[in-house]
């Protein structure tokens, strides 16, 4: 049930653009771009909403944003029981009077983005047919294109229904709340404006949704920020990384998006460029030293990996949290070596099926990651 890693790689993300369009600059270069209506009279600032995006009683859970991808993913999902209904039924509502001001197709399904005020705009993916106001102006979509446009929603209108992947996403993005990124200028509008949805709903509302979230500590929607300048903890960079798409050459240590406390390590050269499954995406053994505390005084560091813990399905609608019971009696993948060589570089080395008693040093092949390529 896991497909936020698939969803990263088959989405096409308009990062640029999007911060553009949202700003009110021009895009009309595009060749694509319809017309620009006169501005829309959005409201100033945060908005809250009373209408979530799909109907709650067909959601299993809701699925934090956060999971590392390369990067920690930039929206939850909501997963629902429609799953691979050819033509699912289940409607996607705007959540207030706004404006759509772009959309596009990847792969079999459809994305959208919606501006709700000055500051505040979603992205939702995963989403299947629109409605026939919407095609009306857009005609047929284009796979990997980004149609600019001007389409005015109402509150709880039906804007489209959910796609037979049967998990809609939501990305809610915030100008006035800047993620913590040592250099946010290599993330995006996306990544770098992520906010939690659930700061932006009225009650009972709020405490709905809130039913249905998997993670069960704060922030309750997610978190994608980990860089603590000077240790390791955060995004790190193969030089000569000049690309967000350079999966191969991206790094991440931070925590899991489900079990906040349990620390994360992703590595995007063991998944892409070695096609190595096994501990690309692992738990750490006994969970320490905390990432945040391995600066250029700790020296090297071995971190024993485990797998990580997903979720207990217990029927066709139903899902909860995987118990932790024996996580670190699990066996060991390898042992990942860790050095800070200075404020913004690290050297690391897997060493795969040994133990942290068996590994004495680096043995030569290790990797240097840096901050800001």
């Amino acid at each position: 049930m896991n497909h936020y890693i698939m969803r990263l790689i088959s989405r096409t993300y308009p990062l640029l653009a999007s911060a553009m369009l949202f700003l009110g600059l021009s895009c009309s270069s595009d060749e694509n771009a319809l017309p620009q209506e006169p501005d829309y009279d959005f409201p100033a600032g945060k908005v809250f909403f009373d209408i979530p995006p799909v109907d709650l009683t067909g959601v299993m859970f809701f699925e934090p944003m956060g999971q590392f991808g390369v990067f920690p993913v930039d929206h939850g999902g909501f997963h629902h029981i429609e799953i691979a209904v050819p033509e699912p039924l289940t409607p996607v509502y705007a959540m207030a009077d706004g404006q759509i001001r772009s959309l596009g197709k990847s792969g079999p399904d459809n994305w959208v983005d919606i501006k709700y005020s000055t500051t505040i705009s979603t992205r939702l993916g995963h989403v299947g047919t629109f409605e026939d106001f919407i095609l009306e102006k857009t005609g047929p979509l284009i796979e990997g294109q980004t149609l600019f446009i001007n389409i005015d929603v109402t509150k709880g209108q039906v804007i489209a229904y959910v796609s037979s992947f049967s998990a809609l996403d939501i990305g809610l993005h915030d100008l006035d709340i800047e993620n913590n990124f040592l250099y946010p200028e290599q993330y995006g509008f996306e990544l770098r404006y992520a906010s939690s949805i659930f700061n932006y709903f009225r009650e009972p509302v709020k405490s709905e949704l809130l039913t249905k979230a998997i993670r069960q500590q704060e922030p309750r929607g997610g978190k994608v920020d980990y860089d603590v300048n000077g240790t390791l903890a955060g995004n790190w960079f193969l030089p000569g990384s000049n690309d967000f798409a350079d999966f191969d050459k991206h790094f991440a240590i931070g925590f899991d998006h489900i079990y906040r406390d349990r620390i994360a390590i992703y590595d995007g050269y063991a998944r892409f460029a070695q096609n190595d499954f096994t501990y690309f995406y692992s738990w750490v053994k006994n969970n320490g030293p905390l990432p945040e505390k391995v600066d250029l005084a700790f020296g090297i560091v071995k971190y024993e990996m485990v797998p990580r813990r997903w979720l207990d399905r217990i029927d066709s609608v139903t899902w909860k949290l995987n118990s932790l019971a024996g996580v670190d009696e699990q066996t060991v993948s390898g042992v990942f070596l860790f050095e800070m060589l200075d404020a913004e570089t690290m050297q690391t080395e897997f060493f795969s099926g040994k133990l942290a008693d068996e590994v004495t040093g680096f043995s030569g092949n290790q990797r240097i990651y840096i901050r800001n390529p």
